[in-house]
């Protein structure tokens, strides 16, 4: 008889500079799943694996879909689900969960950056691409990454809104 143990684990980073990392790891993720039309639609801490302090790995791709095609109805329920979210899911909508994933902070830079990513303008969300770009900034900056570029916003060019 086999027995099944996990070779990885759920880990919530427990401060600014190692949810920096877990977040790169998760954004380089959605990079490619967006460039190839993929949407996650599960974004959430149980569904990130920690293989060590600089590797986390997006998992779970059961509800995973093409970006722009409709809910599965078993899902629409998620308290997860970005509340502008009609009945087509988007990238921009894996962007909301992931602004989610930014929780216990004291870096005003990444809770501006969380407050991007829920933004009720989802025009103005950062891409994937864009969160990746701003965290390595961040990491190897100092703590006022977002002030630097004050204004700037990265445009959702993948969907038409």
């Amino acid at each position: 008889m086999f027995e099944l143990r996990p070779v990885t684990f759920t880990k919530v980073p427990n401060s600014d500079s190692g949810l920096i990392v877990a977040l790169i790891c998760i954004a380089r993720a959605l990079v490619g799943l967006h460039a190839l039309k993929y949407v996650h639609r599960d974004i959430r801490w149980p569904n990130i694996l920690c293989l060590g302090e600089a590797s986390y790995f997006l998992t779970d791709f059961v509800n995973a879909g093409r970006d722009g095609e409709r809910m599965p109805d078993s899902i629409l329920e998620s308290r997860l689900l970005d509340p502008l979210f009609g009945q087509v899911y988007r990238c921009c909508y894996d962007m909301y969960q992931f602004g989610k994933l930014i929780v216990d902070i004291e870096d005003a830079s990444l809770w501006q950056l969380k407050l991007n990513l829920q933004s009720s303008n989802v025009a103005e969300r950062y891409t994937a691409e864009k969160s990746v770009d701003l965290s390595f900034r961040h990491a190897g900056s100092g703590t006022r990454w977002l002030f630097e570029i004050n204004g700037a916003v990265g445009q959702l060019s993948s969907i038409e809104l």
